[in-house]
């Protein structure tokens, strides 16, 4: 699904209320409301655990601490959508276990050579399947 698609999706599961689109390209996460803000991801295969991006962490969990809102991750594949509550899990001390992995540099076509980057580990269990 592309990531509008998803959003859509999540709007009309009203998992987290009506959810807006970032209109900046070069934000961290992808939508938000007053409670949330949520990257999303979708995958071509499937995983568990799931990947996150020590990075991508870093910079939206700082964002939504400031703006005292959830941080949640979202990953769908093959239509199956899996959110973490990235904030919670923080909170109660969740051990991503980071490390450093190859991982290609971004998903664009032109860029898929792999680099090191620190990753964290998402177990299926700690998240919610919407769909």
């Amino acid at each position: 699904m592309k990531q509008l698609e998803i959003i859509n999706k999540l709007n009309q599961l009203d998992v987290f209320g009506q959810l807006s689109e970032t209109t900046n390209i070069y934000e961290h996460y992808d939508c938000y409301n007053d409670n949330y803000l949520i990257e999303i991801k979708s995958r071509q295969r499937e995983y568990n655990p799931w990947l996150i991006e020590k990075y991508k962490y870093d910079k939206n969990y700082k964002q939504a601490s400031k703006d005292k809102k959830l941080f949640i991750y979202v990953t769908e594949y093959k239509t199956r959508i899996i959110a973490w509550n990235i904030t919670d899990l923080t909170n109660s001390g969740y051990n991503f276990n980071w490390q450093i992995k190859q991982q290609p540099e971004t998903t664009e076509f032109y860029l898929q050579e792999p680099i090191p980057k620190r990753v964290g580990y998402l177990l299926e269990q700690f998240g919610k399947i919407l769909r």
